[in-house]
């Protein structure tokens, strides 16, 4: 994937593509460079998206285990004074 991927600049242009895909003015030979063109676009969307949900769970887990651990250190202390 480029360093300079735009998600949305990419949308935007797969609806370029599909959209002349879908009209008849083009040869076949420009409708397959457009089909490879959008082919490729979704497959670095695709990427980029799954960097992203990696990135998403990553913090998740960071926070869920900080608020777990949080939690742990409290109830200690909670039934260490129910205890007594």
């Amino acid at each position: 994937m480029k360093e300079n991927f735009s998600y949305e600049h990419a949308m935007e242009e797969i609806k370029v593509l599909l959209e002349k895909l879908e009209s008849s003015e083009f040869s076949l030979e420009e409708n397959l460079s457009y089909f490879k063109k959008a082919e490729s676009l979704i497959q670095q969307c695709e990427l980029y998206l799954n960097k992203v949900e990696k990135e998403i769970e990553t913090i998740i887990h960071k926070e869920h285990d900080e608020k777990d651990g949080d939690l742990g250190n409290e109830s200690t202390g909670i039934e260490e004074i129910t205890l007594f």
